[in-house]
């Protein structure tokens, strides 16, 4: 199972299994944590996890924007492998990272909001 987009021409697109929204995970002592729903990445500079070994740039780009909608880029780094790693690099303040609302729900770590 894939999030959508998938334009690999080995995959085929099936039936909707999830749908689900977006959420930004940051430090709690994080200046957004206060805020509740942050404007799409219109904010202060932010800096979200890169990967290890970069998905295609089409799925990067739906997923994790690459620049605000006032086109400013959004740095990435640092490079992390799974979600435990992004979740512990947003934890200790080196980035936020967007995720699905089904990852949040199950996963609470202290010092993230």
């Amino acid at each position: 199972m894939l999030w959508l987009p998938v334009a690999e021409p080995v995959s085929t697109v099936g039936p909707t299994v999830l749908t689900g929204g977006r959420v930004l995970a940051v430090a709690a002592d994080h200046p957004l944590a206060e805020r509740g729903t942050p404007r799409r990445w219109k904010t202060s500079a932010t800096t979200v996890s890169s990967t290890s070994a970069p998905p295609p740039e089409y799925w990067v780009t739906a997923m994790v924007p690459t620049r605000t909608p006032l086109d400013r880029r959004i740095p990435r780094r640092p490079a992390a492998r799974t979600l435990h790693e992004i979740l512990s690099l947003v934890a200790s303040g080196q980035c936020v990272h967007p995720l699905g609302e089904i990852a949040a729900r199950y996963n609470h770590p202290p010092g993230i909001r």
